[in-house]
């Protein structure tokens, strides 16, 4: 499992060489969904809309352009940098970090939506005979590396 230490400057995090080998296909599988789903739920959690009124929601995408998705790439090309097949000591920090919680969550939204994960669904042990049990337990696995990160960048040093 990952650790997590504050860092002088932010949150050191290590993976060992399976979870780093995790990370980086999953943030693979992410640039393709970034790349390619231009529609549908997964672009509807990724994208949610800035406004209740179609002309307005239509003219903030004219707006925006694709600056948001470009956001989200540039993001994740700051985590996959970081990752290393061999396992991975990496310090996350300022822009760096939310660069990485960006890209977890929104990987999280991916694969939470195409299992339409609910609340109860989470909240369930997972059975090895569920034929979603390794997406679901990447699911529980990503929320836990979020989790520690952000407890870890909030310990306050004595």
């Amino acid at each position: 499992m990952p650790e997590f230490a504050r860092h002088e400057h932010g949150v050191e995090l290590e993976l060992d060489a399976q979870e780093s080998r995790l990370l980086l296909q999953l943030t693979k599988e992410y640039a393709d969904v970034l790349r390619r789903e231009q529609e549908g739920p997964v672009h509807d959690r990724l994208y949610p809309a800035a406004y209740g009124d179609e002309k307005d929601e239509a003219a903030y995408k004219d707006l925006i352009g694709d600056s948001l998705t470009t956001h989200k790439l540039e993001a994740l090309e700051k985590l996959r940098n970081a990752l290393n097949k061999r396992g991975t000591t990496v310090t996350i920090t300022g822009d760096d970090f939310d660069a990485w919680i960006q890209c977890v969550t929104d990987m999280r939204l991916v694969i939470g939506t195409r299992l339409e994960v609910d609340e109860t669904r989470m909240a369930e042990h997972v059975s090895p005979r569920d034929p979603d049990a390794q997406a679901l337990t990447v699911l529980h696995w990503l929320g836990w590396l979020t989790e520690g990160l952000i407890q870890a960048s909030s310990i306050t040093e004595p």
